[in-house]
């Protein structure tokens, strides 16, 4: 199963109109389950897919910087019964 990620817009970076241009973005995987091979559609697009989660808990990370400041957000989603919970 693939499953959609957007989590730019919980982030605490705050950019000014002039600089959203030069945003860039880099998702990880921080921890998955046994069994799990996680990978990311495009890893570096604001929104993206994740195929390869296994049930259990994976964590990813969204990382995103303006070429002047970096800020991330960790998500942890849970796979129950193959329907993912994000959090």
């Amino acid at each position: 199963r693939t499953y959609t990620l957007s989590l730019h817009d919980a982030l605490p970076i705050s950019v000014s109109p002039e600089r959203a241009q030069y945003l860039t973005y880099s998702w990880s995987v921080e921890s998955a389950p046994g069994g799990s091979n996680p990978t990311f559609v495009n890893s570096t697009a604001a929104i993206t897919k994740i195929n390869g989660l296994a049930g259990g808990e994976t964590r990813v990370r969204l990382t995103v910087s303006d070429g002047e400041k970096t800020d991330y957000v960790i998500s942890l989603i849970d796979v129950k019964n193959g329907d993912p919970c994000t959090t």
